[in-house]
């Protein structure tokens, strides 16, 4: 399993944001619920190349 070499500086509100929405899904499934799309079945529709577990996977971590 891959282990960062350098841990990040989470003293600050931006580079802890940007360790919890790291990743290519989870900024557009903010955007998404953030526009009153919250089922996760109005979710898949908006994300057709994501799949349902990988995308339960993302809204879990978030």
């Amino acid at each position: 399993m891959y282990e960062r070499k350098m841990l990040p500086n989470l003293n600050c509100g931006q580079d802890l944001m940007g360790e919890v929405l790291y990743g290519k899904w989870k900024m557009r499934l903010s955007w998404f619920i953030n526009e009153r799309h919250q089922h996760p079945s109005e979710l898949q529709r908006k994300t057709p190349d994501a799949t349902s577990r990988f995308l339960n996977i993302q809204l879990k971590e978030l």
